[in-house]
């Protein structure tokens, strides 16, 4: 049985704050509104001081007040208008291994917390499969709720391991990037894992458990002066 690559999404292979980036874009295209968009910033601003399981929870509750009671239409538009952006904020470093895994027939598969729909799409573009945060929708409206949690933490690991068994992967053959400390849950699983960009702490997580530490801008740098980068 072979194994595949799990990655995660903002901070891993993309740079920059994609929520923010997002409701910017929807706020720009008219999809949201100015006052929608200053409630979702009042919610983020208060998760911040929050722990982060309440963290998590409220960021996701101001990007669903954000949909509720739009179609899947608004929704997709919002998508494909922040898709340039986001294939601009990706790090070219991580994007070659990724090309470099595909090559050797390994699938790559994209999670993160973000919605669903935002992480299938730019997977699309990679040509890999994307698993995040499901928003629940009747009748072609988004209710503003999610379906099951956001998918960070335990729960990316539950869907990297339900990913797995449906692949039919051998996690200890396979994979991991991810760049905080919340993806340690989903990194413990697989053979391999990796830290893009971390923070201090996140570093010392990985340096504790015997996980390569990876800087992009020290690759890039790299990759400029000709030397050899993926191994």
């Amino acid at each position: 049985m072979t194994g595949a690559v799990f990655s995660d999404m903002e901070g891993t292979l993309l740079r920059g704050n994609t929520p923010r980036l997002y409701i910017k874009t929807g706020l720009k295209i008219g999809i949201f509104s100015r006052w929608e968009v200053l409630q979702a910033a009042a919610i983020n601003f208060v998760a911040k001081v929050l722990p982060s399981k309440y963290n998590t929870y409220l960021r996701f509750l101001a990007l669903g007040r954000l949909h509720k009671g739009r179609s899947t239409a608004h929704l997709q538009q919002v998508i494909e208008a922040t898709l340039p952006a986001l294939l601009q904020n990706l790090k070219p470093a991580l994007v070659e291994r990724l090309r470099h895994h595909q090559a050797a027939g390994q699938p790559v598969v994209i999670v993160s917390g973000a919605i669903q729909q935002l992480v299938e799409r730019l997977a699309l573009e990679l040509g890999a499969r994307g698993e995040g945060t499901r928003v629940e929708i009747r009748d072609g409206i988004c209710t503003g709720r999610q379906v099951g949690p956001v998918c960070q933490g335990e729960e990316k690991a539950r869907r990297v391991r339900e990913v797995a068994q449906e692949l039919q992967v051998d996690l200890k053959e396979s994979i991991g990037y991810g760049d905080t400390l919340p993806d340690a849950a989903f990194l413990s699983l697989v053979g391999t894992a990796a830290v893009i960009d971390p923070p201090p702490e996140m570093r010392a997580e990985a340096e504790r458990r015997g996980w390569e530490v990876i800087y992009t801008e020290d690759i890039n740098s790299a990759t400029k002066s000709g030397e050899k980068v993926i191994s």
